[in-house]
């Protein structure tokens, strides 16, 4: 069923569903070979932090596909949020629209080494930790990446638009053994149904071949 803000989610936190989501606009973000190895990243860290169980995904220019089981205490909305938020800030990072909280540290720390004190001479008001991008990909972690200084190597990324899911998501309650077969062939076969590849064995960005460790066996 497909699922608008406006409408409440039915609750089913047992079983396994297969998921799709897709970009803003359906913008084909993930033609840049870098965000799609920040998404396979941030798809570690969740499946790490939500205690799910991965069968399967592939990841298109504008869409994904995977089929997760949630583990105890979790759901498929939890999961989902923490993916698409942190996808999302890994590459608009990359891209310069938002700062790398690591890169503000360390330029923290450098000033302290150096005897600066804070311009306005208060404490922190807000009694917030900056360390909210503890996560944050390890090649962003010199905030070295931004979308000027990465336009020679990344020339489309200089007309990008920042990031942006399109809002919710599309799920799929599977049903036994033989709706459980067929959804995962069809991940596995979506980048030759779009036209992404001309063999599906071959694509890189799924899990057919590649990225076996993070998958679970049923």
């Amino acid at each position: 069923m497909n699922h608008r803000n406006s409408q409440k989610r039915l609750r089913v936190d047992e079983g396994i569903f297969a998921l799709t989501v897709n970009t803003k606009n359906r913008y084909p973000y993930f033609q840049e070979t870098i965000f799609c190895e920040l998404f396979i990243e941030q798809l570690r860290i969740c499946k790490q932090a939500r205690k799910f169980r991965l069968y399967g995904f592939s990841l298109m220019p504008d869409h994904f596909h995977m089929m997760i089981h949630p583990g105890e205490g979790e759901n498929i909305s939890r999961v989902m949020h923490f993916l698409k938020r942190h996808v999302s800030r890994e590459i608009n990072i990359f891209m310069g629209y938002e700062r790398n909280p690591h890169a503000a540290l360390a330029a923290n720390h450098q000033d302290d080494k150096n005897g600066k004190d804070d311009q306005d001479g208060k404490d922190d008001q807000d009694g917030e930790d900056d360390q909210d991008g503890e996560d944050i990909d390890p090649r962003l972690q010199e905030g070295v990446y931004t979308i000027s200084e990465s336009g020679d190597r990344y020339p489309r990324l200089l007309t990008t638009p920042k990031f942006s899911w399109q809002p919710s998501f599309h799920d799929h309650l599977i049903r036994d053994e033989r709706d459980f077969q067929n959804q995962l062939r069809y991940i596995w076969w979506n980048p030759e149904k779009h036209g992404v590849i001309e063999d599906f064995t071959q694509y890189t960005f799924s899990s057919f071949r590649h990225h076996q460790d993070l998958i679970d066996l049923i």
